[in-house]
């Protein structure tokens, strides 16, 4: 690591320091009969790939890298500072290509190509929807939790309950993956084009949302977002609660993690 300049070496350090944890292959029950009407029907779901998982959102502090060597402008941190603060005020695009560049850092393959996702590749993603509520349960270590980590929203989730504010990650209870915040802080985007009854007809293998001509386009279409924010109630904040937002559209109750293949 001599040879690298400041810059690189601040890069090298910060993708040592990225916790990423396994999720292994299994089954679940996805969704919540009774729920809101786009979180039904509950289905049945094998996960056919193990996966990691970033232990944490993504943060300012490893996004900025990006956006420095890039020379993009800084999404604006709202005044509550940046560091271990979820990186927000951008959109899925930006996210996407954040992915990419993170994977050739990593030496990895890129996965994206534009909005298109090459699943085969080893770098990094977005989860697929599936993928990010069969993390949030806790996947194969699943206690069945109303919560990410737990049926009591206070000690795993912020929501409008107890901020007012985005807070830094990793300071509530983790799930039984030992992941952090997939509920509340921020919404966190998936890879998935939403759409209210994809449930209906998903398939049980691998799903990865519905196709962009089966959506509604009037305003560019959608994808799917997760988790709850600091500006919702805790209810949506639920492991399997359903909302969507536009790609070109980002502010700061947005943000992500980040996937890619174990096998």
């Amino acid at each position: 690591m001599s040879c690298l300049n400041k810059e690189e070496k601040a890069i090298h350090l910060a993708l040592e320091k990225l916790e990423m944890v396994l999720v292994e292959k299994g089954e679940f029950d996805m969704g919540r009969n009774g729920g809101s009407n786009n979180e039904g029907p509950e289905h049945r779901v094998k996960i056919e790939n193990s996966f990691y998982i970033s232990a944490h959102e993504i943060t300012f502090e490893l996004y900025d890298l990006y956006a420095q060597e890039k020379k993009k402008s800084l999404p604006k941190d709202n005044g509550w500072g940046r560091g271990k603060m979820p990186v927000i005020n951008i959109t899925w695009m930006n996210m996407t290509a954040f992915c990419n560049w993170l994977s050739e850092k990593a030496d990895l393959n890129p996965c994206y190509t534009m909005m298109t996702c090459d699943f085969s590749k080893n770098g990094f993603r977005l989860p697929t929807e599936a993928e990010w509520e069969f993390a949030a349960r806790g996947g194969n270590n699943s206690l069945g939790y109303l919560f990410s980590g737990g049926n009591i929203s206070n000690e795993v989730a912020w929501t409008s309950e107890n901020t007012d504010r985005n807070m830094e990650t990793g300071l509530k209870k983790p799930n039984e993956l030992g992941i952090y915040d997939m509920s509340g802080n921020v919404w966190e985007f998936c890879f998935d084009w939403y759409k209210e009854a994809y449930y209906q007809s998903s398939p049980i293998g691998f799903p990865i949302g519905p196709e962009k001509k089966e959506i509604d386009t009037t305003y560019g279409g959608e994808k799917v977002r997760r988790g709850g924010s600091i500006t919702y109630a805790p209810e949506y904040a639920r492991t399997t609660f359903r909302s969507a937002e536009k790609t070109n559209y980002g502010d700061f109750g947005i943000g992500f993690r980040i996937v890619r293949n174990a096998e």
